[in-house]
């Protein structure tokens, strides 16, 4: 059975499993689609979205209904994309990592100094 947006948001409250599934299916490729033009990389979005709908179950009580659900999961997801853009940028440059050194004992003459 389909339901309209407030119908599921109800069925979710009440405690509706396949409602919660139902409203994933409806919406989950918008919140991809939102966090994949922020980010731009296919996990990160995955991972956007997967932490949009988390926040959507937790917070479906503070949605009153007065707006559409649409909207308020498409603000969710570009506040989540938001945040991880922001937590990138205050990570320090990692560019330096991954970079392989020869095993101990090899002869290549090269001094190697670690931070």
């Amino acid at each position: 059975m389909e339901f309209n947006d407030r119908e599921l948001a109800n069925e979710i409250r009440s405690g509706s499993n396949v409602a919660f599934e139902q409203l994933m299916r409806r919406y989950s490729r918008l919140a991809y689609k939102i966090a994949y033009g922020f980010l731009g990389d296919v996990d990160h979005a995955m991972d956007v979205t997967q932490t949009t709908f988390l926040k959507v179950y937790e917070r479906l009580g503070s949605w009153r209904g007065e707006g559409d659900l649409k909207s308020w999961i498409a603000r969710i997801a570009a506040n989540e994309s938001l945040n991880l853009v922001r937590a990138q940028k205050r990570r320090p440059d990692d560019s330096s990592r991954g970079r392989s050194v020869p095993p101990v004992g090899s002869d290549s003459g090269t001094e190697y100094r670690f931070a």
